[in-house]
């Protein structure tokens, strides 16, 4: 599963083609030709690695905190009393109950390899790129393309394009229909589509996050481009944002307001905590720093006897 831009799919393993696509030159020849591009690909893989380190780390751990906040908030709501919070869980535990059963058959994988390219490729139309062609199988799959970048090699592994597909069907069912009536007038049977909603949305994500994390547990060229903790980094980061927003979004009881005091809550605990430690480094190195004197004189002394 990965992009490929159309130039790179057109050289062999052990040749190179010379402008005018005549002589084939050796492979030696054609590293010395490709000797620039590898080299800036190598100076922007390690400006990714220091962004990683740098800010990309510090911002996944607080988006850890937060995500955990919030969750623990949504769950003292007034929501996880609900149907809908019922249906939610019922999806996502269907899923993980599933997962274990049908990881290795071909159907579900086929399934989640055929949202993971399509993602690639909507993610290359919104960044005006062509789409050459296409491969999904069972094994795994590919998109030809004419551009790359972090956002088209990585949208698939934090996008569930499932889910977006349910919350667009089910918004075009709600321009016919009120989705909060149930389907039966019954005293027993109270299912509404705004439950079966709730089930898909847990259902199709949890698909999501479960193949996903299959997937990356093997090397993945889409990985490997952009750099692996560089990549590992930014798909948590931006899986966690995912479910934050999806939090707020089905809690009537969040709002976005909450998440920013939620936030700007964590943020000022950390810098509190870390200007402490700070404080208090400077204070033990001040204090170390102050006795130098002292022992050298008291050293000289010593000598001098």
């Amino acid at each position: 599963m990965s992009v490929a831009v159309q130039q790179a799919r057109k050289r062999t393993a052990n040749t190179y083609r010379n402008p005018k696509g005549k002589a084939k030159v050796p492979v030696e020849d054609g590293n010395v030709k490709l000797r620039p591009i590898l080299e800036a690909k190598q100076r922007i893989l390690k400006r990714k690695l220091w962004f990683a380190w740098l800010a990309l780390l510090p911002v996944c751990l607080f988006s850890l905190v937060v995500t955990a906040e919030i969750g623990f908030t949504s769950l003292d709501s007034q929501f996880a009393e609900t149907s809908h919070f019922r249906w939610l869980v019922g999806g996502i535990l269907a899923a993980l109950a599933a997962f274990p059963f049908m990881r290795n058959r071909d159907l579900p994988m086929l399934i989640y390899v055929f949202a993971h390219e399509w993602t690639h490729m909507l993610a290359a139309k919104i960044c005006l790129a062509e789409i050459y062609d296409w491969s999904v199988t069972s094994k795994g799959g590919w998109v030809d393309t004419n551009k790359s970048n972090t956002f088209i090699s990585l949208a698939p592994y934090f996008v569930p394009i499932y889910t977006i597909v349910a919350l667009l069907g089910f918004a075009v069912w709600g321009l016919f229909c009120d989705l909060s009536q149930p389907f039966s007038s019954g005293p027993e049977q109270t299912l509404s589509p705004l439950d079966l909603l709730y089930f898909t949305v847990g259902l199709t994500w949890c698909h999501h996050v479960c193949y996903t994390l299959k997937t990356l547990r093997g090397e993945q060229s889409d990985l490997v481009r952009n750099g692996e903790f560089f990549s590992v980094l930014l798909i948590v980061t931006l899986n966690l944002w995912v479910v934050v927003s999806a939090l707020i979004i089905v809690a009537p009881d969040l709002a976005w307001a909450d998440a920013w005091e939620c936030v700007v809550r964590t943020g000022r605990f950390g810098i509190e905590n870390v200007w402490r430690s700070l404080t208090w480094l400077l204070s033990a190195a001040n204090h170390e720093v102050q006795r130098i004197p002292a022992e050298v004189q008291n050293w000289g002394d010593n000598v001098a006897r």
